[in-house]
């Protein structure tokens, strides 16, 4: 008798733009420098900073934001939207 075999395969999944709206939304009312920090945005966002990054990540890599600077000196790191990413927001009223 033989032994069934199995074939795992791997897909990646990638979760659509609209789960990070919030953090676009968050990004391009940012009054302020500091509201573009990543803690500080994690904080107003109720996420934790490592997911958050996670996401910051796949907005850069989609084009819709990026680093602008840092103060690393106390571990703040600023990002903000792309021109693309404003337009993102603009055209899909989302504020």
């Amino acid at each position: 008798m033989k032994t069934p075999t199995f074939v795992l395969k791997f897909r990646r999944i990638s979760k659509p733009l609209s789960i990070r709206t919030p953090l676009v939304v968050q990004a391009f009312r940012a009054k302020q420098v500091e509201e573009l920090d990543v803690g500080n945005m994690a904080r107003a966002l109720n996420m934790d900073r490592g997911v958050l990054e996670y996401h910051l990540d796949r907005l850069n890599e989609a084009g819709l934001a990026e680093t602008t600077g840092g103060n690393y000196l106390h571990g703040h790191i600023y990002w903000g939207l792309t021109p693309k990413g404003r337009q993102y927001v603009v055209e899909r009223n989302l504020i």
